[in-house]
C-alpha cells in the first residue's frame, strides 16, 4: 500500500520552511520556574486552510499545563487551543519518540482504529517500510509479514474540512485505494496539499521533530525502493493523555492581512509563559477536491421497491460538482439513474428481484479534470415479508389433549405457517414484545423452539416477518398456558367411614378444575369415574380398620400425582360413634351389654359374620338398629358384652368382681322385654 508519487508546486514548496519547527532544546524560552515551550515561527495561513501549531511545552516539576492563546484582531484570524483528545508516543528504536495528538473529535473512526490498535500492542515491531525524504514517512505493515494488515478489516475513508494536508508532521492513513484504511499511516514531510480529501488526516505531531526528520534522511535502498537500508522499528506505540504539550489551530477570516497571536502557557502554581508571533494570511492556493458525504449502505428494500438516494457532496471553495456511478455487480435487469447535477440516484429493480445489486458512486469537479471520491453502495432487495398462524406443536401440549394449548413443557417447538421465503420470523412475547426466538425462512413453515422454563401462567405469543426494515402484521395471538404443579386432593376434617359389606360413594374434587381420575393401585371392588371423580367401593365382610385407596389425580396439562384416600371400614354392627353405645341411644348401660347376651342366645352362641355383615348365615334374628359388635371383628360373642360390662364400670369407676355381680348388674339394669323375650336374663354361660 503506498500513497501517491509526491508532487510539487512551487506555491506549496516555498511555503514549507516557514512551517518547520524545530525540537531544540537551545529555542525553548527559558522563565525560571515557569513553564517552558518550544519558540514558534511565523505563519501564514490560507483563507479555507486551517493551520494547526504545536505547542510543544514542559513543566519543571512535570506538572499539568494550560495553553490559551489570543490573537490582536480576532476579527481576522480565528484561534481556537484543541482539547479532549488523546495522544500517541510512537517509539522508535535509536531515534528517540514522536508524540502526536489524535483528532477523535473531528475523526473519530479513523483515530479510534489507530487506537485500538496501538492499545492492543499491534505498531510494537512494526517498521517504517517507506521513507521519502521531503515527502512522507510511512509505517504500519503488521510486524513479521511484507503487506499484511491488522486483521480488522478496511473502513471508509473520514474527511473533515478543518484537516487538511498543509503542514510537516501530519498524521494519515495511507491506502491503496479508496475506503480501503486498516492499519498503514504516514507523516507528512512537508505540505502535499494534492492528498487533501483523499487521505484521511487523524493526527498532529507535537513534539519529536527533530526524530521525524531523522528519520526521513536515512539512506533508503533506492533505485524505486523507498524501504530503508536499516530497519527503523517501532518499539512501542502507546496511547496517553498528554498534560503538558498542546495544539492550536488558527483560521484565516480573510486574506492578505496580518496580525499577531499570544500563546500563553501556565503551570498549577500559576507560573505563565508566553509568546507573541506573527500570523498572515493569503487566499487559498490549492483548489481542492470535493468529497462525498456519508450515506447509508447497505440500503434494504423490499422486492419490487424503486430506491431514491440524494447524493451529497462538500467542495471547500463550494464549486459545482459533478456526480457519476457505474454497476459493480450485474444488474439482475433493473434500470439506474444518477443525476450528474443534482445527486438523485434512483434504482428500478426487476419486479421479482431478491438479492443485492453494487455500485459504485462518486464525485469530481464540474470540470472533471479533478480525483473522484468514490463510495460504494450495496442495495438489497428482501421478499415483501408476511405470515399467516402460529400454533404449538402437539409434541408440545402435554396432557390429555395435544389441542388445548396447556401444557407442563419448559421448551416449546411452535410452528408458523405461511411465511414468505427469505424473510426472518421473529415469536414475541405479545405484552413485552420481546422477540423469544427468530430464524430465516427457507420454506413455507418454520418450527421454532422457545424456552419457558422460568415463565409460568398464561403466556400470550404471535409471530411476525421482518425483511428489508419492514414487518408483516403479526400472526393472531397464541395464549398458552404453563402449568407445572400437579392437582391436589381436597379433603375435609370428616373421617371417612363405612360398614363392611356396604357400598361406600364419595365425589372427589380437586383443587384444578377438569381433573382427571384413576386408580393407582389395583383395590378389589374399587372403581372411580375419570370425568367426575365419583369413587366407589363395595368392601368384603372381613375387612376392618383403615384401608387406604390410592388415588391418581391428573390436571389437563398433564401433571399428575398419587394421594392416598383413607376409609375406616368397621363392622355393620360397630357403632362408629361409640364402640359401647349397642343401642346407640347415647348411653353406655348394661342394657347394652343385655341385647348381646340375649342375641347370643337365641343364636345358641357365637354368631360368625361371614360374608356380608348384612347376610349373616342362619342369623334371622338381628336387630338392624343395634351395634352387637363391640370388639369390631368378624363375630359376635360374650367378649362383646364383657367389653361393655368393663366400659360401664370404668365409666362408673367401679368394675363387677365376679360373675354375681355382673349377672346382678345386668339384673338391675332392666326388666323389660327388650329383645321380645318374656324377662331379662342371662342366656348360658358367658365364656
Amino acid at each position: 500500500m503506498t500513497l501517491p508519487s509526491r508532487r510539487r508546486h512551487s506555491r506549496i514548496s516555498s511555503r514549507s520552511n516557514a512551517l518547520r519547527i524545530e525540537s531544540l532544546e537551545s529555542r525553548r524560552l527559558l522563565a525560571g520556574d515557569a513553564p517552558t515551550f518550544v519558540s514558534i515561527d511565523a505563519q501564514t495561513v490560507e483563507v479555507g486552510s486551517p493551520l494547526h501549531v504545536p505547542i510543544d511545552a514542559a513543566d519543571q516539576n512535570g506538572g499539568p499545563l494550560t495553553t490559551m492563546i489570543t490573537v490582536a484582531d480576532p476579527d481576522l484570524v480565528e484561534a481556537i487551543v484543541i482539547t479532549g483528545n488523546r495522544s500517541m508516543r510512537l517509539s522508535v528504536a535509536d531515534f528517540g519518540a514522536m508524540v502526536f495528538q489524535m483528532f477523535e473529535q473531528r475523526a473519530p473512526r479513523a483515530s479510534g482504529r489507530v487506537i485500538a490498535l496501538a492499545e492492543a500492542g499491534f505498531y510494537d515491531g512494526v517498521l517504517f517500510h517507506r521513507v521519502d525524504s521531503d515527502f512522507v514517512i510511512q509505517a504500519g505493515i503488521a510486524a513479521g509479514t511484507t503487506n499484511e494488515g491488522s486483521g480488522l478489516g478496511a473502513f471508509d475513508d473520514e474527511f473533515h474540512p478543518d484537516l487538511q494536508h498543509n503542514r510537516e508532521g501530519i498524521l494519515s492513513f495511507a491506502k491503496s485505494t479508496d475506503d480501503t484504511n486498516d492499519s498503514q499511516f504516514f507523516v507528512t514531510e512537508a505540505d502535499p496539499r494534492f492528498l487533501d480529501f483523499n487521505h484521511s488526516i487523524f493526527g498532529q505531531l507535537i513534539e519529536g521533530f527533530d526524530v521525524r526528520e531523522a528519520i526521513s534522511e536515512t539512506p533508503i535502498v533506492g533505485g524505486g525502493d523507498e524501504s530503508p537500508v536499516s530497519d527503523v522499528v517501532i518499539t512501542h506505540a502507546e496511547i496517553f493523555s498528554d498534560t503538558e504539550n498542546s495544539l492550536v489551530m488558527l483560521r484565516a477570516l480573510a486574506p492578505n492581512i496580518e496580525t499577531t497571536a499570544t500563546v500563553t502557557v501556565t503551570d498549577a502554581e500559576g507560573n505563565a509563559t508566553s509568546q507573541t508571533f506573527t500570523v498572515s494570511t493569503i487566499d487559498d492556493q490549492v483548489n481542492a477536491n470535493p468529497y462525498l458525504l456519508p450515506f447509508v449502505s447497505p440500503i434494504i428494500a423490499t422486492a419490487g421497491e424503486t430506491v431514491e438516494l440524494d447524493l451529497r457532496a462538500f467542495d471547500l471553495e463550494s464549486d459545482a460538482v459533478a456526480y457519476a456511478g457505474q454497476y459493480v455487480s450485474e444488474s439482475f435487469d433493473s434500470q439506474a439513474s444518477l443525476d450528474s447535477v443534482t445527486g438523485r440516484f434512483v434504482l428500478i429493480p426487476a419486479a421479482d428481484f431478491v438479492g443485492s445489486i453494487e455500485f459504485l458512486l462518486g464525485v469530481t469537479t464540474a470540470t472533471g479534470n479533478g480525483a473522484f471520491d468514490t463510495q460504494s453502495l450495496t442495495i438489497t432487495f428482501a421478499p415483501t415479508p408476511f405470515v399467516g398462524s402460529l400454533a404449538l406443536d402437539a409434541t408440545s401440549d402435554s396432557g390429555s389433549a395435544d389441542d388445548d394449548n396447556v401444557t407442563n413443557a419448559t421448551s416449546l417447538l411452535l410452528v408458523v405457517d405461511g411465511v414468505s421465503v427469505g424473510t426472518t420470523v421473529e415469536v414475541f412475547d405479545v405484552a413485552t414484545d420481546e422477540v423469544l426466538a427468530s430464524a430465516t425462512a427457507t420454506e413455507a413453515t418454520v418450527s421454532l423452539t422457545i424456552d419457558v422454563a422460568d415463565r409460568t401462567g398464561l403466556v400470550t405469543l404471535a409471530a411476525r416477518a421482518t425483511s428489508g426494515g419492514q414487518s408483516s402484521d403479526p400472526t393472531a395471538e397464541l395464549a398458552i398456558t404453563l402449568d407445572r404443579i400437579a392437582p391436589t386432593l381436597v379433603r375435609d376434617n370428616d373421617v371417612v367411614h363405612v360398614f363392611a359389606g356396604e357400598a361406600f360413594t364419595r365425589v372427589l374434587t380437586s383443587d384444578e378444575s377438569a381433573t382427571r381420575w384413576s386408580l393407582a393401585g389395583l383395590v378389589e371392588g374399587a372403581e372411580i369415574d375419570g370425568d367426575s371423580g365419583e369413587l366407589t367401593w363395595v368392601t368384603g365382610s372381613p375387612l376392618r380398620g383403615p384401608q387406604t385407596v390410592v388415588v391418581q389425580l391428573t390436571d389437563v396439562a398433564g401433571n399428575v400425582r398419587d394421594e392416598d384416600f383413607e376409609i375406616t371400614v368397621t363392622s355393620r354392627y360397630l357403632n362408629p360413634q361409640d364402640a359401647f353405645d349397642v343401642d346407640a341411644n347415647g348411653a353406655v348401660t348394661a342394657f347394652d351389654a343385655l341385647l348381646i347376651i340375649n342375641v347370643l342366645g337365641r343364636a345358641g352362641g357365637t354368631i360368625e359374620l361371614p360374608g356380608f355383615d348384612l347376610q349373616p348365615g342362619a342369623v334371622t334374628t338381628l336387630n338392624q338398629a343395634y351395634f352387637y359388635n363391640v370388639s369390631g371383628d368378624t363375630a359376635i360373642t360374650a367378649l362383646d358384652a364383657l367389653r361393655v360390662i368393663n366400659e360401664v364400670g370404668r365409666r362408673r369407676n367401679v368394675l363387677p368382681t365376679s360373675f354375681e355381680s355382673i349377672d346382678a348388674a345386668i339384673r338391675s339394669a332392666s326388666d323389660w322385654d327388650a329383645d321380645g323375650v318374656e324377662s331379662a336374663h342371662i342366656v348360658g354361660n358367658l365364656f
